[in-house]
Order: structure tokens, then sequence, then C-alpha cells
């Protein structure tokens, strides 16, 4: 991965260049600066706090002369106004360049909780689709997310992966919203498109599901995906029960839910939930270079009798 895109996956220019800067670097920012509108676009302020930390290094290396493009630049970015809802980029392969935006805003919805931004169990498997060989597990299948948030996974399993349909649920109608605002902006604007958001079609639906709520009904699906929505005991017993019904409800179905583990408590009894219930839990550990937290994959799905 080039420094620049690594820039647009939003790691601190710090981390990047060890705090000193290279001809070779410069003219490599400066050409991408040059070329690309996405930045520009959909995160002006990263960008600017990025930039500003390029020229104070290359001032303190006496390069000034090579780093006009990105002076002007910062002046660009300085006369933007400032937003209440951001932006984010996300390259979730590492053997393709297509980018995902998200419109997002961490703005509290209720209970504490927000599903107007990406948590991180989302981002890092988004980031080990690669690795987890995701496309295998759900091509050609029905799949349905439970709390979708801004659609991040998604819309990462629609051009990544290619399932039959797709189905984002949320129990919250600003949520569903803002993923159909960002399922629109990734079909459309033809500065993000490559050839992979082509399999964005008629192949997705979006529903208000509260998985929370007595009787409920189990979603017609092969697989079923989450991410961060083990934070609360108290949403864990009918998680563990949906989850349950839902594996029981058809043949060769499996779950995959994403878990950062913020409070141990809170994790354990989420795995004796399960356990309760007789599924079979495989852990797998999601590795990822832009995070420090401890974030787990759950593949669940019913035990085998012997």
């Amino acid at each position: 991965m080039s420094i620049c895109d690594k820039v647009c996956a939003g790691v601190p220019i710090k981390k990047l260049i060890n705090r000193t800067v290279s001809k070779d670097n410069l003219n490599e920012i400066s050409q991408f600066i040059d070329a690309n509108l996405i930045w520009r676009k959909y995160q002006p302020r990263l960008f600017l706090e990025n930039l500003m930390t390029i020229t104070k290094l290359a001032e303190d290396a006496n390069m000034t002369e090579d780093i006009e493009p990105i002076y002007n630049a910062i002046g660009e970015l300085l006369i933007l106004p400032r937003e209440n809802d951001y932006f984010c980029i996300y390259n979730p392969s590492r053997n393709c360049c297509c980018r995902i935006v998200t419109q997002e805003n961490s703005r509290e919805l209720k209970h504490g909780t927000t599903g107007l931004f990406s948590w991180p169990a989302a981002i890092s498997l988004v980031r080990n689709l690669d690795f987890l060989n995701f496309r295998e597990l759900i091509e050609g299948k029905i799949v349905a997310e439970l709390g979708c948030g801004v659609g991040l996974l998604g819309l990462s399993c629609l051009i990544f992966c290619q399932p039959k349909n797709f189905i984002f649920t949320d129990h919250s109608h600003e949520v569903l919203q803002k993923v159909e605002l960002n399922l629109s902006l990734n079909i459309s604007d033809c500065d993000l498109r490559c050839t992979r958001h082509e399999f964005i079609g008629d192949n997705y639906e979006i529903d208000c599901i509260d998985f929370c709520e007595h009787d409920v009904a189990v979603i017609d699906a092969d697989v079923l995906v989450g991410s961060d929505i083990v934070f609360d005991p108290n949403m864990v017993p009918p998680l563990c029960g949906y989850l349950n019904s839902f594996l029981i409800s058809g043949s060769d179905r499996k779950c995959f839910i994403a878990c950062t583990v913020r409070a141990q408590e809170t994790f354990d009894l989420f795995l004796d939930g399960l356990s309760s219930c007789k599924l079979n839990t495989e852990i797998v550990e999601l590795k990822d270079d832009n995070s420090e937290q401890d974030i787990k994959l759950l593949i669940i799905s019913i035990k085998s009798v012997n």
C-alpha cells in the first residue's frame, strides 16, 4: 500500500513517515493531490490535519520548495465550512483499489449508543474480508445483517463478495435512512466507481428489525452477520435467542458476529448464552494494523449430531 493509499485510509501521517520526509514522499503526495478528487469531497478535515503535518516536517527539513501543491491544497481546505456529518473512506480489499465512502455522524441516538458511525469491529471485519475468504462463504447466498449501522459491512459484502441478496436491518429508521444515502452515494459517484461497484443493483433490501422485541419474525436468509452488537448485557439474552431461532429455521445456516471485547464479562455472557442454546462457536482473532483493540469474529452454527 502506497503512502497515499494509507492517507486515504485515514492513517495518521506521523505513523507513515516517522517524523521525517523524503523528496520521493513529497513528490508522491503532490502527484496524488493533483490527480485525485476523492479526498477533497469526503475527508477534507482529516486531510487538512495530515497535510499540515507534512508541511511542518518538510519545513523542518528545509524542503519547502517541494511542497507548493500541498500549500495550495491546505489553502483550499481552510475555507471549507464545518459540517456535523463527515465522510469516511475505506478500502476493504488488499487486492483491489476500489474504495467505499460512508457519510457518518458521531451524534448519540439513544441509550448512549449510535448507529450513525462505523464501529471498530465492522471496520476490522471489512479489512479482513480477503483473509477470511469471505466471498467464498457468502457468494450467491442471501445475507442479512443485524444492526447494520451506516452500511459499511453490507456495502463491502455487496461490492466484494457478490451475495445473491443482502438485507440491511436496524432498529432505527434514522440509521436506515443513512444506509439508503450511502448506497446511493457509492452507486452514483463516478469518482468512486470501478467495475466492482456494478455489483450493487437491485440485490439488496432495507428492513427495520429490532431483535430485542418479543415475537420478532426470524429473517429468511442463508447467512446472518453483525458487528459490535454485543455491548449491553441486557441485549445478550434476546440476541442469543434470535441467533438460535435463525439457525434452527433452516439447514446449513451460519452466523458471523464480530465483537470488540470492551468488557470481558459481557463477552463471556454472550459465549455462555450461545453455549446454553447448544450452539457451536468458533472464535477467530481479527488482525488489524490500524487498531489496537481486541476484536474477535464468532462463527456460530448448530452443533452437529454424532
